[in-house]
């Protein structure tokens, strides 16, 4: 929710469209398989356990971004992750 809620605040969108627009950058880059496969890791060592931190950090943000550039950019389309697809993402 929180990522969310960033989202909405930095798109300047209504916290339901953020959401729809989270949740579809999370269908279309198969985020969720990405994160699963992330949490299977066990680390052997505190270094690599940042190293893995810092990439699931990058990953949310970069989802969080992607959500941004797509509302920000196609606010007035009805799936707006769709529309900033298929305008070349």
């Amino acid at each position: 929710v929180p990522d969310i809620a960033l989202t909405a605040r930095t798109a300047n969108a209504d916290i339901v469209v953020a959401a729809k627009a989270f949740f579809a950058v999370s269908d279309a880059f198969r985020i969720p398989r990405v994160e699963d496969a992330a949490r299977s890791i066990a680390p052997s060592d505190y270094y690599d356990q940042l190293a893995l931190s810092r990439a699931t950090d990058t990953i949310g943000a970069a989802r969080r971004g992607i959500a941004v550039a797509a509302l920000a950019g196609h606010a007035k389309a009805a799936d707006p992750v769709t529309a900033w697809l298929e305008a070349g993402g």
